[in-house]
């Protein structure tokens, strides 16, 4: 698609979201007016610079870019306890080298691409910024644990098998596409529960159309100690058993490795009967997308015991928190043979500004999983042995940088550790600055706006910062 019509097709989204806007205002069986609409939106600018980080051979040292970005839409209440809600964002950006097909005439003029931000219905009980009970359905952003501000938010911020992670500066939730049905409320003087029921479909990567049951729960003992935990029954819905679990060549059992790295010697197992004869099983099984995904998280804000001194501090003052997740609780042999290794734990902590600042945050996570971070074999359907295109749940064979070479595909080295520190400062009523230093799970959008590279910033001393002002309504 062209610049021009990329542009034009955007416009045509934002046109059609405020003509629907007067059209809702102004019908008369609805009974609405501008009292019942909440316009909605942003608009920001983004500098990002890669300090010192890699694709392959293509040094990104000192690597700068752009983003512009706009969002629209409008939050109308139809009644007295059901609102519809939709917005539309759009990005201008410069897009990194594409460091496989080398600079192209798309690869170095600027790109436009935009997207549904959120399209949703709610029905509540009770007051609206607060029921006790709702019902959410359509496409909308969901956030479990309220402090994280790049890492963690594993239950939908992760693929199972393979264990990828990816985070989008500032914006450290996820948009799913589905319902969710969430309960709260007080059980006891100083302690509130919630607990969130989602059903969602899969709508942005491989499998699709797969549905995951997930239930997220959370318990606040006297806003001091919140507990919260869940699990995700990830793609165990299949709409087509056989793209989940493909029956191929290319995604039978393995376990050992062929050289270079790809592996080819199917799971073969054996047993001696009474007379020492060997009988060979060679049953295949298979590799599949399916998992179970418990996740836990703690966070402690000592505030509330501080009495008057606590009245000096920002909101988010002195809040510590963690969280883990088991990416896949059943082991797959060859590739997945390690809960360790499928479990990425994070903790984080926001030091105290005196309302000097919004909030001044570290974050840290260790996850050892030691294969490939590309997700190219999710996104390039590779033919098995009988020719068919297929997409399979394994890591990408190898990787770019940080292989160790006698064994390729194996562990990227020193890439277990990630860290972030974000900062903001609302500036005027509704215009904040935010500036975010990492050396976390950052990927390159190239050309078409999709992400189909390695991470850039896994080994020691790689880092990048991200400078955005934005004004919103």
């Amino acid at each position: 698609m062209g610049r021009k019509r990329k542009v034009s097709v955007f416009a045509a989204a934002v046109c059609g979201i405020l003509l629907g806007i007067v059209e809702l205002t102004i019908a008369d069986d609805t009974g609405l007016n501008m009292k019942n609409i909440d316009f909605t939106g942003y608009g920001a600018y983004q500098d990002n610079d890669i300090v010192k980080g890699a694709l392959g051979a293509w040094s990104l040292n000192h690597y700068w870019s752009h983003e512009v970005l706009l969002s629209v839409g409008f939050d109308a209440r139809l009644s007295s306890n059901f609102s519809l809600c939709a917005a539309v964002e759009g990005d201008m950006w410069n897009p990194y080298p594409n460091a496989e097909a080398g600079p192209s005439a798309e690869a170095v003029e600027q790109q436009y691409s935009f997207w549904i931000r959120e399209a949703e219905g709610t029905y509540w009980l009770g007051e609206k910024e607060n029921p006790w009970f709702s019902v959410t359905a359509g496409y909308f952003p969901y956030k479990y644990d309220p402090e994280v501000r790049n890492l963690g938010e594993y239950l939908f911020r992760s693929y199972t098998y393979p264990g990828l992670i990816f985070n989008n500066f500032d914006f450290p939730a996820a948009r799913v596409l589905g319902a969710k049905v969430s309960l709260q409320g007080a059980i006891a003087p100083d302690i509130t529960v919630k607990n969130d029921l989602l059903v969602t479909e899969e709508d942005a990567t491989w499998p699709f159309g797969d549905f995951s049951i997930t239930d997220v729960a959370d318990i606040n003992f006297g806003k001091v100690i919140d507990f919260g935990a869940g699990v995700d029954f990830a793609n165990y819905i299949s709409v087509n058993s056989g793209i989940t679990t493909p029956q191929a060549s290319f995604n039978e059992l393995l376990v050992d490795s062929a050289g270079i790295g790809v592996p080819a010697a199917p799971k073969i197992t054996s047993y001696t009967d009474n007379t020492g004869q060997i009988h060979y099983d060679t049953t295949y099984n298979y590799y599949t997308f399916k998992a179970i995904k418990p996740m836990g998280r703690i966070t402690l804000d000592p505030k509330p015991l501080l009495g008057d001194f606590g009245n000096l501090l920002s909101p988010e003052d002195l809040k510590v928190y963690g969280e883990f997740c088991v990416i896949g609780t059943q082991n797959q042999s060859y590739w997945y043979e390690s809960l360790t290794q499928r479990t990425p734990r994070m903790a984080g902590i926001y030091l105290p500004t005196f309302k000097l600042l919004d909030m001044l945050n570290f974050e840290c996570e260790y996850y050892p999983f030691p294969y490939s971070t590309s997700n190219s074999l999710l996104i390039n359907p590779q033919p098995d042995n009988n020719q068919n295109n297929v997409v399979v749940p394994v890591p990408a064979w190898s990787s770019t940088e940080g292989v160790d070479g006698a064994n390729p595909g194996y562990a990227i080295k020193d890439a277990a550790w990630r860290w972030s520190m974000y900062v903001k400062k609302t500036i005027l009523p509704g215009v904040a600055l935010t500036v975010q230093c990492a050396r976390d799970r950052e990927r390159l959008n190239v050309c078409g706006g999709y992400q189909n590279n390695p991470e850039v910033l896994v080994l020691p001393g790689e880092w990048a910062w991200s400078a955005k002002i934005a004004a919103s309504l």
